[in-house]
């Protein structure tokens, strides 16, 4: 039998009980998409860090920066404004676009490791930091900035 989980919903329960009918976090999911099932699961802590995806999701999209307008060109792997380096609070795992947080999220820092760069941004809305590659097309003078602050 699998591990015990304990959520606010049911007493601690085993994953065949998630399957049986009465399951009220079972009752509340239904009708939800995978997305925002897998996004309560993760906030929820409903699933052991064992099973989540840790992996990157490709993910191809252009946008217009929230912070400065720009209209960014995305690779499948952009996730921030390659002028002013601001990024959006949207991805759980990178590139899966499953967080419902939405912050913008503001270069604060850098950090390096093996000769890769890697921007330290902090979330406005609920405070998360995270790290992000340097790509080609950033602007050297923004990250030589957060190098000197």
């Amino acid at each position: 039998m699998r591990s015990l989980i304990r959520h606010r919903f049911c007493q601690p329960v085993s994953f065949s009980y998630m399957m049986e009918v009465t399951c009220p976090v079972r009752n509340h999911l239904s009708g939800q998409s995978r997305a925002s099932k897998q996004n309560l699961f993760i906030n929820a802590r409903l699933i052991p860090n064992r099973m989540l995806r840790k992996n990157f999701i490709r993910t191809l999209e252009d946008f217009v920066c929230e912070h400065c307008g720009l209209e960014v060109k995305g690779t499948g792997y952009t996730n921030h404004c390659s002028k002013c380096l601001w990024s959006k609070h949207v991805d759980n795992i990178p590139g899966d676009r499953s967080n419902n947080c939405g912050g913008m999220m503001e270069p604060v820092g850098v950090e390096s490791k093996a000769q890769e760069y890697d921007i330290v941004h902090r979330c406005l809305r609920c405070g998360i930091t995270k790290k992000n590659k340097v790509a080609d097309n950033d602007n050297r003078a923004t990250i030589l900035g957060l190098v000197a602050s």
